[in-house]
Formats: C-alpha cells, sequence, structure tokens
C-alpha cells in the first residue's frame, strides 16, 4: 500500500512520542485526523456531526482536512484553531478532554501558517495591496479634478489623504514614543511614502511580536491603521468621487470609475477582516462566550 508523505510524517512523530502512539493505538481515528490537518491541502469542508465516540476514520480526516480552507481566512494560528474546533462537537469534546490537544494543534496551525503560499500571507497582503491602490487612484483622481477646473473636489480629496497621514502619524507616535527619536523618524518616514499597510502587514505575516517599549501588537497596529484609512480617506473620497461623476455625467471616465471601485473593495475588505479578526479572537471569546458562543455547543 502507498501511503502519502503526510501520513509518513504524521507516523514518524507519534513512533518518536510514547504518548501520541499510545493515544492513536486507542484511538484509530486519530491518524487520519492529523493526515488531514499535516497535509494542508485546501478542499471543501465537509460538515461532521459525530461525537468523539462514533467518529469514523473517514470523519476524522474531513475534520482534518478542513483546517487549510479555515486558515485560509485566518491571519492568527489560534483564530484558525479555535474557529476548527467550534466547527465539529468531536473536537469540542477533545479539546475539553485533552489539554495538551489545543497547545499541539495551535504550534502546528502555525508552522502550516508560515509555510503555506495562501492564508494569512495571501490575506494580509492582499489588503496592502488594496491600501496602496486606492490611495493611488486617489491621487490620479485629484489630478483629474485639478484638470477639470473642479479645484474644491481636488483639495477635498487632498484633505482626506492629510487626514488619514495625520492620524496614522498620532498612532505612529503614541506606538513609537519611547522606543527613541530613530525609530520614531523611520516610522513616520513609512507613513509619509504611504506604504505603511504594506509594512504592517509585511511584520504580521513574518509572525513579529510586541516589540519593547511599543504601545500595541502588530496585528492591533495593523487594525488602527486600517480604520484610520477608512474613516478619513476610502470612504470620504469614494463618496466624495461618486457625487462628482453624477454632477457632471459628461466627464465621466474608465478611470474615475476604476478609482470608485478600488475605494469600495478597499472598504469592504478591510472592515469585513477587522471584523472577522474580532469576533474570532479567542481572547475576546473567553471574555464573553456568551456573546461569542457558536449554535454547535447547544447540541445534545
Amino acid at each position: 500500500m502507498k501511503y502519502s508523505k503526510a501520513y509518513i510524517r504524521v507516523q514518524s512523530i507519534f513512533s518518536s512520542h510514547v504518548a501520541l502512539e499510545q493515544f492513536e493505538e486507542e484511538h484509530l481515528w486519530f491518524g487520519e485526523l492529523m493526515t488531514g490537518v499535516v497535509s494542508n491541502k485546501l478542499r471543501p469542508a465537509g460538515a461532521v456531526t459525530s461525537r468523539l465516540l462514533t467518529l469514523s476514520n473517514k470523519e476524522a480526516r474531513t475534520i482534518g482536512n478542513s483546517l487549510a480552507s479555515i486558515m485560509m481566512g485566518s491571519t492568527s494560528s489560534d483564530i484558525a484553531v479555535e474557529d476548527w474546533i467550534l466547527t465539529s462537537p468531536a473536537m469540542q469534546e477533545l479539546d475539553r478532554k485533552l489539554i495538551w490537544f489545543r497547545p499541539m494543534m495551535n504550534r502546528i496551525a502555525m508552522r502550516l501558517l508560515a509555510s503555506a503560499a495562501w492564508g494569512a500571507n495571501f490575506r494580509l497582503y492582499c489588503g496592502a495591496a488594496l491600501s496602496i491602490m486606492d490611495m493611488v487612484t486617489d491621487v490620479a483622481a485629484i489630478y483629474r479634478f485639478f484638470m477639470l477646473g473642479n479645484y474644491g473636489f481636488a483639495w477635498a480629496n487632498i484633505a482626506f489623504i492629510a487626514a488619514s497621514l495625520l492620524i496614522q502619524l498620532i498612532i505612529v507616535l503614541c506606538q513609537n514614543k519611547k522606543r527613541g527619536w530613530r525609530v520614531l523618524a523611520y516610522e513616520a518616514m513609512i507613513v509619509l511614502l504611504m506604504v505603511k499597510p504594506a509594512v504592517d502587514a509585511r511584520r504580521v505575516a513574518g509572525g513579529e511580536d510586541k516589540e519593547e517599549h511599543s504601545l500595541l501588537e502588530p496585528q492591533t497596529e495593523l487594525s488602527f491603521t486600517k480604520c484610520a484609512e477608512l474613516f478619513a480617506e476610502s470612504i470620504p473620497s469614494s463618496v466624495l468621487q461618486t457625487y462628482a461623476i453624477l454632477s457632471d455625467t459628461n466627464h465621466m471616465s474608465k478611470q474615475a470609475v476604476f478609482s470608485i471601485f478600488i475605494s469600495a473593495g478597499c472598504i469592504a475588505f478591510a472592515s469585513s477582516t477587522i471584523s472577522l479578526d474580532l469576533d474570532t479572537d479567542p481572547g475576546k471569546r473567553n471574555t464573553a462566550p456568551n456573546f461569542y458562543v457558536s449554535s454547535i455547543n447547544h447540541q445534545p
């Protein structure tokens, strides 16, 4: 019989850990579960409602395979594992039964996220690319307004960009005021060059921890930056440009429509990812379990 690379890796790990090897001997489905996890391939996630006592090998492999698709929309291994456990009654039981199960899964998920070409890195860099494209299209819109003689619209759009940069500079000041003037100047330069979304995304994707004397973690700083862009630049700029097109349809162009489209995409992407990260954060679920409780927990 030909075994997959994932199966061979799992069995090799089990053979080097007495506790894991013994647990698999008592629960044959455990090897299938971990093989599905380690394979780390995107597959349609099937629903498995069986309890731990009646879980079959096939169902265990289905549950294991579903972790990859869940990680695709997550920026944190802890968030991905939390969501994965909540999708299956059997995994919830296993999480309550084995104190080592969740820490082990968090560690495995962190390594899988780091090695995958999709998931956290893909989502973060897509968001950063949208933010930069939004800024570029807004600059093009400003130039177009000046060429058409719509100086009021042009200066208003400049004011929106300036407000966004000012708020980001305030965030940088609060974040790095205790880290020295050189670090502060470097971070301020990143903001003024309008590449902060990309830099923040790289830091989060790289798994960087909170720096000494800094105020916020990289993920929180990224969320603050996104909010500053949304409310100070993306939303007002898209409203202004839409109004400009509707008030003078004779000067409607593909560039103007494209700029509005990019702003709308940036707004939708940033707001949905911020909401998702907050709603699936394990820490917040522990703080307010009644608010974040999943309906799956109420199954008998």
